[in-house]
């Protein structure tokens, strides 16, 4: 188990860190995803918002943890809105126990305002 003191970085999911998605995933769930499954999840640009959630990474650059929105525009009292759903959630299994969770969805809550995003449900 890694102590909790251990540093580590955040980063906003973008184009340029979209394939960190896929060695977390591997590390977390021992298989991995179809070739471009992450960036067509999370390339939301036809809503106005797009790569919402945030990676943490340890010391060496490797993604720890994941926490991410995918938006979704929603029918609201006759008007259409930016909403989003509360999607994926990775923490590597050495990383477990220090927050990372919170400290991510956080973020991401964050800027889910910022992008002018109106709730988030979780299912």
């Amino acid at each position: 188990m890694i102590s909790p003191a251990t540093t580590y970085t955040t980063e906003r999911l973008s184009l340029n860190n979209i394939a960190d998605m896929d060695l977390l995933y591997k590390a977390v769930y021992g298989y991995e995803r179809l070739a471009g499954f992450f960036r067509n999840k999370y390339d939301t640009a036809y809503t106005g918002a797009k790569f919402i959630g945030y990676l943490a990474y340890n010391k060496q650059r490797l993604p720890i943890a994941f926490y991410g929105v995918i938006p979704t525009l929603i029918l609201y009292n006759s008007k259409t809105i930016l909403a989003a759903q509360s999607a994926d959630t990775m923490t590597h299994p050495e990383y477990r126990n220090m927050g990372l969770f919170t400290e991510l969805a956080n973020l991401s809550y964050a800027l889910c305002k910022q992008e002018d995003l109106h709730g988030i449900w979780f299912s």
